[in-house]
């Protein structure tokens, strides 16, 4: 019999037996295939994945378990999608063409000394910084914009930036959109709903967003969803 005869047969039983359409009390959802799994089974049906532990989210590239509270994942760097929801992120560079997001303990560390305009502050939260307290601090130049992670037993120096989706957009008026354009986000037009402000980013012509969409994406993503420019902070 032909492979794809035999996975015909067994498919109606597999799906009956181990996977559910719908969520029913019990059952868990793969992070990375979003397929709900009945309670007894410890591996996805669809893509053979182990559902995280608790305190735990899947990372939807690579797969590799991290703990909630790391915004990018260990193994791959990949920024977790919830990112977006974020009011804002503060991420390092550990060289000049990537940026990846501090732990949300850590982040909310130097966002408190950014809103009390202190010129530095000691990482010490976190899942990384915590085995360091004493090692890594956080400087402000408020003047220049510049913000920098030092190390001080090596004395190295890491550029960071503080992100909240907006520092690239600038307010388009609705009078400028053609009728009928829609948000290639949200994929709703721009005339159903004045009220939404519409935004377009400066290295960009010709397309446009509504701020709240693009601000979450940007969060997540460092290229122009439609034209993949890259985006500078």
């Amino acid at each position: 019999m032909p492979v794809f005869s035999i996975l015909n047969c067994l498919l109606p039983f597999r799906r009956s037996s181990m996977t559910s359409p719908v969520y029913t009390d019990g059952d868990w959802q793969c992070d990375i295939c979003s397929l709900y799994n009945r309670p007894t089974t410890k591996v996805c049906a669809a893509c053979n994945m182990s559902p995280a532990g608790p305190g735990m989210w899947s990372c939807t590239e690579c797969s590799y378990h991290n703990m909630n509270e790391v915004i990018a994942c260990a193994m791959c760097y990949q920024t977790r999608v919830s990112a977006k929801d974020l009011a804002y992120t503060w991420e390092w560079a550990p060289n000049p063409e990537q940026w990846i997001p501090y732990d949300t303990p850590t982040a909310a560390v130097i966002e408190q000394a950014f809103l009390s305009r202190l010129k530095s502050t000691t990482l010490n939260v976190g899942p990384y910084f915590m085995m360091y307290p004493r090692t890594y601090t956080f400087h402000f130049d408020y003047e220049s914009g510049n913000f920098y992670q030092r190390n001080r037993a090596s004395g190295m120096c890491r550029t960071a930036r503080r992100r909240t989706g907006e520092e690239q957009m600038k307010t388009i008026d609705s009078k400028l959109v053609e009728k009928g354009d829609r948000c290639v986000i949200c994929q709703e037009r721009f005339d159903e709903d004045g009220a939404r402000e519409i935004v377009q980013l400066v290295m960009c012509t010709g397309h446009y967003f509504h701020k709240g969409c693009i601000s979450g994406y940007l969060k997540v993503r460092d290229t122009c969803p439609v034209c993949f420019k890259n985006v500078e902070a």
